[in-house]
C-alpha cells in the first residue's frame, strides 16, 4: 500500500501561498512562498509555459525547507521499503487546482516523478471517502451521445491485452456487468461532456466507475472532475489525448500497469514518465486517498509464459494453485485444473456439463495426488508443469474455458482413463464444449512409440528421447540409469526402481523391473518383466503414479 502525504495549498497574506504538509496524526510541516514567486508562477501560466512553471513550483517548495525535508524524508522511507508515496495536493481555489503540479521538479531541476518513488495525485473534497479494492477483472467502456467510444483504437487496445471487448455501459444489455460485484470499471469519455450539467443517464453510471477517463480538453479540469467525483466516480483521469495513434499508445501503457497489479497512482505516474510532454496535463484526481489503497486489478496465478486469461479462467487457474496448496502437492498440474473445475462456479451448460462429468473421477484424482512421496515441501513448484507452461504459446490474451478445454480435453481424458480402474473401453467419455460426445481414447494407432512423454504429476508433459540402450529409473544418488525421473521435483515416486526399463528401439522396452500395466485402446495388459512393444498413444504405466505415454516425433 502507498504511503500517503497531504500538501494543502492556500493563499495566504500579500499575495503569498500558505503550505502544510501532513501525515496521519503527525504534526504538520509549514511553510510560505513568497507572493515574488507566485508573481512569476501566475505570469507563467498565463503565457502558456508549463515548464517555466513547473521549475518554479519546484523552486517554491525549495523555499520551504521544513515541507520539503518531510517530503524527502517519506521517500527515503519508500525507498528502504520498496513502495510508492503519494502526494495527494489540496488546493483551496480553482486556480491553484489548474496549475500543473504534475510537473514539480526536484532541486536538481528533474521531474520528481522521474527521479523519485514519487506520485502526485489531486484531491478534491467534495464527496465521502471511496475505500479501494482490488478487483480480479477489468472491463473498458464509454458514454457518448452519439453512442461510440472516444477512442478510436479502444477495440483493438482490448484485444491486444487480452480485455472482454468494450462496451458502452448505457445499454441495458450492460445491467448485469455493472453488478458484477469483482469487476473494475474504466469509463471513457469526451472532456466536451463536462462542460454543461451531467446528465442523469451519465449520473446513475458513475457510483460503478472504478476511475473515469476524460478524453480531450476542458474549460477546466477541476470543475468537471468534481462533477464526476460528486456522483460517485471512484477516481478521474484528465487530459487524455483525443489522437487516436497517441492515446493508444498511453492507453496500452497504462493498461499494462494497471493489469500487473499496480495501483492506479503509480500506474499513472508511469505514464506521466513515459509520455514527458503530456505529464502537466495527465491530471489524477480522488475524493479521498482511500480511492487508491491496493491494485485495481487483484494478482492471480497463470502458468509461466500464459497471457492473462478471462476473469472466468483466471478464477479456474487460481483454485487450481490454492488446492494444490491445501493438498501439499509440491506442484500444479492437470490434476489440479481437473479438481478445480469440479468446484460449483458460474458458468454455461457446457461448463455444467463439464463439471458433472468430472466430478465423478473427482476422488480417483485426489487418490492419486496423495500417492506421491513428498520429500522437500520448501521446494514445491508454482511455475506449472511442463505441459502446461507448453500451452501458454497456443493461448491468446483474454482466452475462455472453452478455449483451454478444447486444448487440454485429450489429455485429461488420457489422464483420467490412467487413473481409472476400469478398463479404457467401459469408461466414461467425456462431454466436449458444444455438447456433443467424444472418445475418451483415441482409435488405435498402428505407428509405433519413438519417443516417451510423462503423463500425470510434477513431470507431466517432459518428453523422453532414448537411445537405444538407455536405461531409465528414478532419480537417486546411487542411480545408473541415463534418464530419470522425479529429479528436480519436490516428489518422487518410491515405488519406481532406479532401473526401471531399456529402449531397444522404435516401439520397444525392456522391463528391468515390476510394471502395473499397458493401457491401449479396448483394455489393457498386465506386464512383467520382460520386452513390451509401444504405440502411439499407448500409455504404459510403470506404476500407480509414474504413466508414459508413447508418443512420435
Amino acid at each position: 500500500m502507498p504511503r500517503q502525504l497531504n500538501l494543502r495549498v492556500a493563499s495566504a497574506a500579500e499575495g503569498g501561498w500558505a503550505l502544510t504538509l501532513s501525515e496521519g496524526g503527525a504534526p504538520p510541516a509549514l511553510g510560505v512562498v513568497t507572493s515574488e514567486i507566485v508573481q512569476a508562477v501566475t505570469a507563467a501560466s498565463a503565457a502558456g509555459r508549463p515548464e517555466e512553471v513547473g521549475a518554479l513550483l519546484g523552486q517554491a517548495l525549495a523555499r520551504c525547507p521544513s515541507v520539503l525535508a518531510g517530503v524527502y524524508t517519506a521517500l527515503g522511507s519508500a525507498r528502504e521499503r520498496h513502495e510508492p508515496t503519494v502526494l495527494l495536493i489540496v488546493c483551496e481555489d480553482e486556480a491553484l487546482q489548474n496549475l500543473p503540479w504534475e510537473r514539480c521538479v526536484d532541486p536538481s531541476g528533474a521531474l520528481w516523478e522521474a527521479r523519485e518513488p514519487l506520485c502526485i495525485v489531486r484531491r478534491l473534497p467534495q464527496t465521502t471517502a471511496v475505500t479501494g479494492q482490488a478487483h480480479v477483472e477489468l472491463r473498458l467502456g464509454w458514454w457518448s451521445a452519439a453512442d461510440g467510444p472516444p477512442c478510436a483504437p479502444l477495440a483493438e487496445l482490448c484485444l491486444k491485452l487480452g480485455l472482454a471487448e468494450p462496451r458502452s455501459f448505457v445499454r441495458p444489455a450492460e445491467a448485469e456487468l455493472l453488478n458484477a460485484p469483482d469487476t473494475a470499471r474504466a469509463l471513457h469519455m469526451q472532456a466536451r461532456a463536462l462542460d454543461d450539467v451531467l446528465p442523469p443517464s451519465l449520473r446513475a453510471l458513475l457510483p460503478n466507475m472504478t476511475v473515469v477517463m476524460v478524453h480531450g480538453e476542458q474549460r477546466s479540469w477541476s470543475v468537471g472532475a468534481s462533477r464526476l467525483l460528486s456522483a460517485g466516480a471512484g477516481a478521474v483521469l484528465s487530459g487524455l489525448p483525443n489522437d487516436p495513434d497517441l492515446a493508444y499508445k498511453l492507453l496500452e501503457r497504462l493498461y499494462r500497469g494497471l493489469l500487473s497489479v499496480a495501483g492506479l497512482a503509480e500506474a499513472v505516474k508511469d505514464v506521466r514518465v513515459a509520455f514527458p510532454e503530456l505529464a502537466g496535463g495527465l491530471i489524477l484526481a480522488v475524493a479521498d486517498g482511500a480511492a487508491l489503497r491496493g491494485g485495481v486489478i487483484r494478482e492471480r496465478w497463470t502458468p509461466q509464459g500464459w497471457p492473462r486469461p478471462s476473469a472466468e479462467v483466471g478464477a479456474l487457474l487460481q483454485g487450481a494453485l490454492e488446492l494444490s496448496q491445501q493438498l501439499a502437492s509440491g506442484f500444479v498440474g492437470l490434476e489440479h485444473i481437473v479438481l478445480s473445475l469440479c468446484r460449483p462456479a458460474p458458468g454455461g451448460r457446457a461448463a455444467e456439463r463439464l463439471r458433472f462429468m468430472l466430478s465423478m473421477r473427482r476422488d480417483g484424482v485426489r487418490e492419486r495426488l496423495g500417492s506421491y512421496d513428498l520429500l522437500a515441501p520448501e521446494h514445491a513448484e508454482t511455475l506449472g508443469t511442463p505441459r502446461l507452461r507448453a500451452l501458454g504459446a497456443r493461448l491468446e490474451p483474454g482466452f475462455e474455458l472453452e478455449t483451454l478445454w478444447a486444448l487440454i480435453r485429450d489429455d485429461v481424458s488420457a489422464l483420467l482413463n490412467a487413473t481409472a480402474r476400469l478398463p479404457p473401453a467401459s469408461d466414461s467419455t467425456l462431454m466436449s464444449d458444444n455438447g456433443e460426445r467424444v472418445s475418451s481414447q483415441s482409435a488405435p494407432k498402428a505407428a509405433l512409440a519413438t519417443r516417451l512423454e510423462v503423463l500425470g504429476g510434477p513431470e507431466d508433459g517432459r518428453l523422453l528421447r532414448l537411445n537405444v540402450g538407455d536405461e531409465l529409473g528414478r532419480a537417486a544418488a546411487d542411480s545408473a540409469a541415463k534418464h530419470t525421473l522425479y529429479g528436480e521435483t519436490a516428489l518422487t515416486d518410491r515405488h519406481l526402481s532406479r532401473r526401471q526399463l531399456r529402449w531397444r528401439g522404435p516401439g520397444e522396452v525392456d522391463l528391468l523391473a515390476r510394471a502395473r500395466e499397458l493401457r491401449r485402446p479396448g483394455g489393457f495388459e498386465p506386464l512383467s518383466a520382460g520386452t513390451a512393444q509401444i504405440f502411439v498413444g499407448d500409455v504404459l504405466a510403470l506404476t500407480r503414479v509414474t504413466w508414459l505415454r508413447g508418443v512420435s516425433d
